[in-house]
């Protein structure tokens, strides 16, 4: 880990992978506000529950400027 800092505080640095739930508030407070939120939930034939997903299809039109990238 080196110098690597966390990104939010929320998820600090440690070796073993955070689970949905606590990944959760970090990665939905990147979504559009409530309204917004469940327009492009709806465009995208996606549940506007399912963060994650969302995230997905949104690509980089999302709020913060962070690129998610597979493991490997």
């Amino acid at each position: 880990m080196g110098n690597s800092r966390p990104l939010p505080r929320s998820l600090p640095l440690r070796d073993q992978p955070f689970n949905r739930a606590a990944c959760r508030p970090f990665f939905g407070g990147l979504l559009p506000e409530a309204d917004q939120q469940q327009g492009a939930a709806a465009a995208l034939g996606v549940s506007v529950a399912n963060d994650f997903t969302l995230l997905d299809r949104l690509g980089g039109d999302v709020a913060g400027a962070i690129m998610l990238l597979p493991s490997g």
